[in-house]
């Protein structure tokens, strides 16, 4: 009997969550695109793949050394989660719109899997259905399922590799359950999603070995590393990944600080762990603060929520028993992997797929200690009331209202006007421009979304040389100085621009807030000595207007001895000081003829001689502010 309530309570608990993931999906959905770099990446990825281009960067163009356009293989982001999305779109379509649903429905699978978890490893009924309420309700978790990031995907082949492995407990001989090869499916899965499954990895491994588990921690081991060694040789033959050099750096943000040094390792450990204990744990698995300032520094209350919460889990996990062990080590390997993640790297982004997890074993953790209290207690109907606490955690619902209120704001709001004048300027490339051009910007994924022309990214660099380099590698036709609220179009590209004007022409302007398409042309501008910021010495400047300078250069201006050429071919050779001709020099006429004379401040005073193209002498005068006086 006993059965076939649980069988019932099953039936209609899978129909609540369903109904209740499309209420809460589908209000909150947001079908704008999303603004960060990521997700766009990972959706022209997976195009690219359903158009049978491979897994290249098709937005993007790479030249050889002989200048000769080449294939651009992407080797950053596994291919994983752009592969979901390939098999998804190869069905219903490559449209951006249709695309951003593969969260959704992966979401739905891990609501589902979350549920049957927790009923696997001894969670009451109601209490795990509460929790898988929990997770459609979470801001963060709903906030990632709205995009294309890997996050969710990540979750889905984390629950299911958790349930696998559970399964598989339940036969003697591992090899011989199918469970096992899914769970080993999940597990290459992950590490081609994210590379921070090695500590999922790690952790399990370690439960295997303790618990004496040889062959199934070198089955697991050795299977994983065989199906992901094809990437690895991919990479390695690509010249490597960009994930260990930015994990190596000091801020991966501005690679000029340098890389990790032994005592910085202890500092960003430091740094993490606050930040998770105080932030990241509790305003995920109750999320309170939608837009968290990180220069602020953290308040006691945080501290206390965050060690309170921390303490439930721990309670969770250590009444769960059985699974205690798996769930902990598997955890702690993932936190392993964070804490030594670059300080810069913040937000809930990387712990949203283990929120539903954390926020299990918190409200097992409460449960727990009630139903211990209960039994000290010696209280009458403990049973009910173990049955009707579960759903009286449904009141932390309330403080976490704020924030999804938030998300369905931005979801019915438009664009901030920054970003409104970025895609405006990415029109206007892809109305005057040709098929041809190149822009380097800040985004250039989101940017290609609305340009529909190749994009690239500027050098991240303080020497304006190499950002120069870069665009000249790259064949850069334009470039965007934006106001996105980043710093690095200020620190790198600006300076650049600033320092060689003549090369960059503005095509271009938006206003409120300022937004700029300049055409870069790399055989006009400056060419030649500096001091520091400056043109000092020798060096030649051709203008946008076809005109030349050959000579001196100090201070940034034209002085000393140099050569100017107009368009229309007249030469002045002669002294210069600050940008005006000033002293004695020679002006070739488009006639052919040359004057030679004084210059005072760019005007012509004084003795002159006016000679025919062959030497001769035609005229001599006197030059009075430009007028020429022929002498008797």
């Amino acid at each position: 009997m006993k059965l076939t309530i649980n069988r019932v309570w099953t039936f209609l608990y899978f129909i609540i969550i369903i109904v209740f993931f499309f209420i809460s999906f589908n209000e909150k959905k947001d079908d704008k695109i999303h603004l960060g770099g990521d997700n766009i990446a990972y959706y022209f990825l997976g195009k690219a793949i359903v158009n049978g281009e491979g897994y290249v960067n098709n937005h993007t163009v790479k030249f050889d050394e002989n200048g000769n356009k080449k294939i651009a293989y992407h080797k950053h982001y596994p291919p994983g989660y752009p592969f979901v999305m390939a098999t998804f779109m190869s069905v219903f379509g490559t449209e951006v719109a249709i695309a951003k649903n593969i969260n959704g429905f992966l979401l739905m699978l891990s609501a589902i899997l979350l549920f049957s978890i927790l009923k696997k490893i001894k969670f009451n009924i109601h209490l795990a259905f509460v929790a898988t309420l929990f997770m459609l309700h979470n801001y963060h978790i709903l906030y990632f399922s709205m995009y294309m990031y890997s996050e969710i995907s990540f979750m889905f082949f984390l629950f299911l590799f958790f349930y696998a492995y559970l399964l598989s407990l339940e036969k003697d001989a591992f090899w011989k359950t199918p469970y096992f090869y899914i769970a080993v499916f999940s597990m290459v899965s992950l590490f081609y999603i994210k590379t921070m499954a090695i500590g999922i990895l790690g952790g399990f491994t370690i439960y295997l070995l303790i618990n004496k588990k040889w062959k199934e921690a070198i089955g697991y081991n050795s299977l994983t590393l065989l199906f992901y060694a094809p990437w690895m040789i991919r990479m390695s033959n690509l010249g490597g990944g960009s994930y260990t050099s930015q994990l190596l750096a000091k801020n991966p943000y501005r690679m000029e600080m340098g890389k990790m040094e032994f005592l910085d390792w202890f500092t960003r450990f430091g740094i993490n762990f606050k930040r998770y204990l105080s932030v990241e744990i509790p305003d995920g698995i109750i999320p309170m603060n939608p837009i968290y300032n990180y220069k602020n520094d953290v308040e006691l209350l945080n501290w206390v929520i965050g060690v309170v919460l921390v303490a439930f889990i721990v309670f969770g996990l250590i009444k769960l028993k059985k699974h205690s062990l798996f769930l902990f080590l598997s955890l702690a390997g993932l936190f392993g992997i964070l804490l030594f993640w670059p300080e810069v790297w913040f937000g809930k982004r990387f712990i949203t797929p283990i929120l539903p997890i954390l926020t299990s074993l918190f409200l097992f953790g409460i449960y727990a200690l009630v139903e211990l209290l209960l039994k000290k207690m010696k209280f009458k109907n403990e049973k009910t009331i173990s049955n009707l606490l579960p759903f009286s955690f449904l009141l932390f619902f309330i403080f976490s209202n704020q924030s999804n209120a938030y998300l369905t704001y931005t979801a019915n709001g438009e664009f901030a006007p920054k970003y409104s004048n970025y895609f405006k300027a990415a029109k206007w490339i892809k109305n005057n421009t040709s098929d041809t051009s190149i822009t380097a910007c800040r985004k250039p994924n989101l940017f290609h979304v609305y340009s529909e022309k190749y994009v690239t990214q500027y050098k991240k660099d303080t020497l304006t040389e190499n950002v120069l380099a870069q665009l000249d590698k790259r064949k850069v036709t334009h470039v965007i100085v934006e106001s996105l609220g980043f710093s690095s179009t200020g620190k790198y590209l600006v300076p650049t621009i600033r320092k060689h004007q003549g090369k960059f022409k503005q095509v271009f302007k938006l206003t409120k807030p300022d937004t700029y398409i300049l055409e870069y042309t790399p055989n006009l501008g400056y060419d030649g000595q500096w001091e520091g910021n400056k043109k000092e010495g020798q060096g030649t400047f051709k203008y946008q207007d076809g005109s030349i300078y050959v000579g001196e250069w100090k201070n940034n201006t034209r002085t000393g001895f140099g050569k100017y050429t107009w368009k229309n071919n007249m030469e002045y050779t002669g002294i210069w000081k600050n940008n005006m001709r000033d002293g004695k020099g020679k002006l070739k006429l488009q006639n052919n003829n040359t004057v030679e004379t004084t210059w005072i401040r760019d005007t012509m005073q004084g003795p002159a001689i006016i000679y025919a193209p062959n030497g001769t002498v035609l005229q001599r005068g006197q030059f009075v502010n430009n007028q020429f006086k022929q002498n008797q």
